[in-house]
């Protein structure tokens, strides 16, 4: 009795110790359609700017889909066209706080007093798409004039263009538009979460840890970014790091490679969720890093 008692005691253990070895790290340890999380890790040496410097870092992707809004708050021209008439560039002040937006704008752009001027009533942005009322609040015959522009954002540059329609003086009247100054702006909602860390050194003694948010696992590259959350320099502490990396294989310092630079919070997740590769490259000269998909 005493000896199978001892057997299933040691089966206990090593069933214990292997379960240690095979339970992703991070909880849950689940990825894209219940797959273990992708992940990158490593340990490396490389040279930048003539200076030694070494990172270490685990990245792990949780399951999370990038939500990428736009912003149109800022600064514009636009630039109308009546039935291929002529054009009437109007300046248009636009202000967005979340997804409410307001504004006001005047013809003729760049010139105070405006001859004509209109307020914003009502804006809606649905992803690239954007809706405006505007009612005219000055200018003559103008006032009482309802004006409203539908239009799309060019996500290549953030400019827009669309049609317009109005009824001045009582008559219906159309046309098309397009911004000719101003840009819209890519923001992430919702970013590729991850979880991880991410620790540079270099040989002047410097260092920092940034606590990992965003991981986007891409085949043999990785790009993730974390808040720098302590440093050897104060103003390093609060900012945000890029990082793309490469697993070219064996032997690292060969083909691997790595990317990173300090940046703000929005320009980091859209280098995540867009797969973007920061300033760099880096050569790898020492350690070892590895991506880990499951596909």
């Amino acid at each position: 009795m005493k000896k199978s008692l001892k057997i299933i005691i040691i089966a206990i253990i090593v069933i214990a110790f292997t379960l240690s070895f095979t339970t992703p790290i991070f909880g849950g340890g689940q990825g894209k359609e219940g797959k273990p999380a992708e992940k990158a890790t490593g340990g490396v040496g490389y040279v930048a700017l003539g200076l030694q410097r070494y990172a270490e870092f685990n990245a792990f992707e949780l399951p999370a889909t990038s939500s990428l809004d736009w912003n149109i708050g800022g600064t514009w021209v636009f630039d109308f066209d009546l039935f291929g008439a002529g054009s009437y560039p109007h300046d248009a002040m636009l202000y967005q706080t979340g997804t409410v937006i307001t504004g006001h704008g005047g013809h003729v752009a760049g010139t105070v007093p405006y001859i004509f001027e209109w307020d914003i009533t009502s804006a809606s942005i649905t992803g690239i798409n954007v809706v405006f009322t505007m009612d005219y609040t000055f200018g003559v015959d103008a006032v009482g004039t309802t004006m409203t522009m539908i239009g799309t954002i060019n996500p290549a540059d953030g400019t827009m263009t669309g049609t317009w329609e109005d009824n001045y003086q009582g008559a219906v009247r159309a046309g098309s538009w397009s911004s000719t100054s101003g840009a819209a702006m890519q923001i992430v909602t919702v970013g590729c979460d991850g979880k991880g860390m991410f620790k540079y050194s270099d040989v002047n003694g410097d260092w920092y840890y940034a606590d990992v948010k965003y991981v986007n696992v891409d085949g043999t590259d990785a790009y993730f970014a974390g808040l720098v959350t302590s440093a050897s320099q104060a103003s390093w502490v609060g900012k945000w790091v890029s990082v793309a990396v490469h697993d070219g294989g064996e032997p690292a310092y060969l083909v691997d490679a790595v990317w990173g630079t300090f940046t703000d919070m929005n320009t980091a997740k859209l280098n995540v969720a867009n797969k973007v590769k920061p300033d760099g490259e880096f050569a790898i000269t020492s350690g070892n890093l590895q991506v880990h998909t499951y596909d």
